[in-house]
């Protein structure tokens, strides 16, 4: 639950500031890749940290390229 909390303050509070905060698409890209993963990118094939950020905003691990 602990999660659940620290990531309702980032959440928008009203139509204003979600226009605000997401006027791009990169924008909510970036926003959903903090919530993911809130210490920076980690692979979830084999857990290194590196990655390159593909043309349409996907992640690709340097390591195992997944």
């Amino acid at each position: 639950m602990l999660w659940y909390t620290r990531f309702m303050e980032a959440y928008p509070k009203d139509l204003e500031e979600l226009e605000l905060n997401f006027s791009s698409e990169e924008a909510c890209r970036d926003y959903l890749a903090s919530l993911r993963w809130p210490n920076g990118f980690l692979c979830p094939a084999c857990g290194h940290g590196e990655s390159w950020r593909l043309s349409d905003g996907l992640f690709k691990c340097k390591t195992c390229s997944r």
